[in-house]
């Protein structure tokens, strides 16, 4: 049996294929291996499976794919952040880093809904995230984790021990980690991080945000 595949990239491809394609094509796009007028069809299309011949290359190829649409810049201050009516617009001062999305980079691409564990890479900082169900966080460390610094530039996901204040919608996940311990910045919309004096020269205590 001789049969078309035609590959949708998003639920709104459509555009006459319906109307268009061959009797015994197929269209498959998101959740969708449908025949004419979207009416379920016989296919002899196999997925590989577990234990089946050539099972790794297809988990491979199916991986890289994976990792590709998580790949993505993160958003700049003028994206949409919230759209509809009237539209909420990100602001980088205030705002927790998080990946473009649907509204900036078009339907099906960027990260829209993200789910528990699932990871980001940043190609604006070169940084892999990971979402924590609230936040996108850095694995390497927790939010609120110290250390000491002898680097020359500072990651975008650090900030300094030196009692600054910062805005508590910016660095939510810190925030949510230690409060208004180290002070409550301005009462209502920063908190300070802690003040720690660095044991030498070129050295330099810093937080994971």
């Amino acid at each position: 049996m001789s049969e078309t595949f035609l590959i949708k990239k998003t639920a709104f491809d459509d555009a006459g294929l319906i109307e268009s394609r061959e009797a015994n094509s197929f269209v498959i796009g998101p959740g969708e291996l449908n025949g004419p007028a979207g009416s379920s069809r016989q296919s002899d299309l196999r997925l590989f499976g577990f234990g089946s011949l050539k099972w790794g290359e297809g988990v491979d190829q199916n991986l890289y794919r994976i990792l590709e649409n998580f790949a993505c810049p993160r958003k700049v201050t003028g994206d949409i952040l919230i759209a509809g009516s009237p539209t909420t617009l990100y602001d980088e001062t205030i705002h927790p880093v998080i990946p473009k999305d649907e509204n900036d980079l078009g339907i099906g691409n960027g990260i829209t809904t993200p789910v528990l564990g699932q990871p980001w890479y940043d190609t604006t900082s070169n940084t892999l995230f990971s979402f924590n169900g609230t936040h996108w966080i850095t694995p390497s460390a927790d939010p609120g984790t110290i250390r000491i610094d002898a680097k020359n530039t500072m990651s975008v996901n650090d900030l300094e021990c030196n009692g600054q204040a910062v805005s508590r919608t910016k660095f939510a996940a810190l925030f949510l980690e230690i409060d208004t311990t180290f002070g409550v910045g301005d009462g209502s919309t920063t908190f300070n991080v802690p003040t720690i004096t660095a044991p030498g020269a070129n050295l330099t205590y810093i937080i994971r945000t």
